[in-house]
């Protein structure tokens, strides 16, 4: 059992009396006890090279989130490092350092984490980058309007039941400057929307039909304009310049049912390989052989010949100066006979 030190000029207490508390001078005033500085913990060798906000290199990370900690590591561990010979920065709010983490590298170093430092305050309002494009140049508000069918299939197992057709619409807008395009980028444009500019394509001179009406046109909706030539979008190019582009809200319906010609045909990539045979006289790569033909084109062939030989005409040469052939009828009319009406009139005999 521990005893309780006295010292020998302490007197003694009287019976059944407290002893005196102990005196600051016996336990000592710890307020005036030296204190010792704690040592920051000491970095990696990469952190010493190239600073930073960030030391990686050991586990747990060391963070630094402020100058002063990077300068009393540094005067810790490395008393002579370059970067101590800078002044220091100024005071910087911690909520702009939080901004940015810069994890400076290469030989200048300790001048770049002064930089770096100097430049947040510079950061402390981000830019916006959403910032809305100006109708001036957006242009007009088109809604397109995609209009395909679809077959279901018959609610009953009978046998005498038909599959219905149903027509579904789905629309969506973007901001289209119809003044500034023709009729067929327009179209295009109005594919693109919907992801269907890969799939199908416009004509040169004319078509597909698309109706189009727009806020204050003649007829409204029911009455839509029917666009399939240049000359049709002009017109409608003409009356939307004198509406303003931002109150005036365009409507175009495309017809996928109506545009299967206009679909844009891949080739397989095997197709070359495929029509081999076909593609001979074409692009003239072998000799022709009989066997390549058929029965019925090697008959036609022998008809021709016998046609060339008995309509030949020396009034109309072909275009190497060689005689023509033309059918002459009772009258003395002479029609020239090219190749494909030789092979139409072979396949008649």
């Amino acid at each position: 059992m521990l005893q309780r030190y006295v010292h020998p000029s302490t007197p003694k207490p009287r019976h059944g009396s407290r002893p005196p508390p102990l005196t600051p001078s016996a336990i000592g005033n710890k307020e005036n006890r030296p204190t010792v500085p704690r040592a920051p913990r000491k970095p990696s060798d990469g952190w010493m090279k190239t600073l930073g906000w960030i030391d990686g290199g050991v586990n747990p990370p060391i963070f630094f989130y402020t100058e002063d900690d990077i300068r009393e590591t540094l005067n810790y561990y490395a008393p002579d490092h370059p970067f101590l010979q800078e002044p220091p920065s100024p005071a910087i709010d911690p909520e702009l350092l939080a901004l940015s983490t810069p994890t400076p590298s290469g030989p200048t170093a300790a001048q770049d984490l002064t930089t770096m430092l100097a430049t947040a305050a510079s950061s402390s309002v981000p830019e916006n980058d959403s910032a809305p494009i100006p109708l001036e140049t957006a242009g007009y508000m088109v809604s397109v309007t995609i209009i395909s069918s679809v077959t279901d299939k018959p609610l009953s197992s009978s046998r005498g039941a038909k599959p219905t057709t149903k027509k579904l619409r789905n629309s969506k807008f973007d901001y289209i400057d119809i003044l500034a395009l023709e009729r067929g980028p327009f179209f295009r444009a109005g594919l693109k929307v919907h992801d269907l500019d890969d799939q199908y394509s416009p004509g040169v001179h004319s078509g597909p039909a698309f109706k189009i009406h727009w806020t204050g046109s003649s007829g409204g909706k029911a009455g839509a304009v029917t666009i399939d030539t240049d000359r049709d979008f002009k017109a409608v190019v003409d009356a939307l310049s004198k509406k303003n582009r931002t109150t005036c809200h365009v409507n175009v319906e495309i017809d996928l049912d109506t545009m299967e010609g206009f679909r844009i045909r891949k080739r397989p990539i095997g197709q070359a390989e495929d029509s081999e045979a076909d593609s001979e006289l074409l692009y003239g790569t072998k000799v022709p052989r009989v066997e390549s033909f058929t029965e019925v084109e090697q008959l036609h062939g022998t008809t021709i010949l016998q046609l060339k030989q008995k309509w030949s005409c020396e009034r109309h040469q072909g275009e190497h100066g060689e005689p023509g052939f033309c059918y002459v009828d009772t009258a003395g009319n002479h029609l020239g006979l090219n190749n494909r009406k030789l092979k139409i009139w072979a396949s008649a005999i």
